[in-house]
């Protein structure tokens, strides 16, 4: 069997999940993936790409790693294939940061890991401070400590991220996607996303 060249930049990858540099992820997974698109073939890039993405999940996140096989199967295109290595890669630097605070017995972890399981549904800082056992004030401030960005932000931030995912599959109209984010209000959903990626939901699609 022949050895995935990409795996070389597996050490790379690492050290920049660990640096938290999104800017070096989004560079080296651009070149990589041009660098390779005129030798391979789309379907064998696309499962060098997932080889090396489960790689370097077993390094940082491992317990995370099955979730890599559940939702590459809807990537058809280099474009899709690039956004979807770099949202992955971004959320094992994420999950790599929860982790951290999550063994220092941080109640931030705490707050953290309730918005990635729900944040398809009704969140508040109140009710998240309520999971996390600490009073609305005391989070605020220790969230923006510890996260670098405000309650409010991350919360949008996340469901912004997961909605790109979602965007990627056409069977799903703009309103659903902003549905199975946590936004009832399509109008605000779509103020949000231009907000955050620079492009209308539909522009954003257009490119895909």
């Amino acid at each position: 069997m022949a050895v995935n060249p990409l795996l070389q930049y597996k050490n790379e990858y690492v050290n920049l999940i660990k640096q938290s540099d999104f800017k070096g992820l989004d560079a080296l997974t651009d070149s990589l993936v041009d660098k390779s698109n005129g030798h391979l073939g789309f379907l064998q890039l696309k499962e060098q790409v997932l080889e090396l993405a489960v790689c370097v999940y077993k390094d940082v996140v491992p317990i995370r790693t099955m979730e890599l096989y559940n939702d590459n199967t809807g990537v058809e295109n280099m474009y899709q294939l690039k956004s979807w290595l770099n949202i992955k890669l971004k959320n094992a630097a994420s999950g790599l940061h929860e982790e951290s605070l999550k063994q220092s017995g941080n109640p931030v972890a705490l707050a953290i890991n309730y918005i990635m399981d729900y944040y398809m549904e009704d969140l508040s800082l109140d009710i998240v401070a309520n999971k996390a056992n600490i009073s609305p004030n005391y989070l605020c401030r220790r969230f923006r400590q510890e996260t670098g960005e405000n309650f409010v932000d991350y919360v949008t931030n996340v469901r912004i991220s997961k909605a790109r995912e979602l965007l990627a599959y056409k069977r799903f109209t703009a309103k659903e996607v902003a549905k199975k984010v946590g936004y009832s209000n399509h109008t605000y959903f779509s103020k949000l996303f231009k907000k955050a990626t620079g492009k209308t939901v539909a522009e954003y699609r257009k490119t895909l």
